[in-house]
């Protein structure tokens, strides 16, 4: 069975490797000495991070710029709950755990596989 991973791979914070960061809704972890400095949420995950990048976001990730600090980054994707929920019923099952319904909603039932493909090629990519 294929697993979703909801955060992509930890990358150094540079112009290179946000040319792959989509421009949708999604949330973000900005690290500083593989620690999170820096957690933000966005409509659009490519135009922030790279405002952050050219020192028109926090003042705190600018500063950091500024004394030459290397931050690193990872960022997920946001779905709606109904499509979390579907895709964790997909991956956890539903025997034997009594709170978990059968059905999903049918909207996420075109979108699901898609999804978890997406995410998977994404993580190993």
């Amino acid at each position: 069975m294929e697993t979703f991973k909801l955060w992509n791979r930890l990358q150094v914070f540079d112009e290179s490797a946000l040319k792959g960061v989509p421009s949708s809704e999604g949330v973000y972890v900005i690290d500083y000495n593989m620690k999170p400095f820096y957690v933000g949420y966005s409509n659009d995950l490519h135009r922030r991070l790279i405002e952050h990048l050219k020192k028109r976001g926090s003042r705190k990730i600018n500063d950091g710029l500024k004394l030459g600090w290397s931050f690193s980054f990872t960022y997920a994707e946001i779905m709606s709950y109904q499509q979390a929920e579907a895709i964790l019923l997909d991956n956890l099952g539903t025997i034997g755990l009594g709170n978990l319904r059968r059905e999903t909603d049918p909207q996420d039932k075109w979108e699901l596989r898609d999804l978890r493909l997406k995410h998977c090629r994404a993580a190993t990519g």
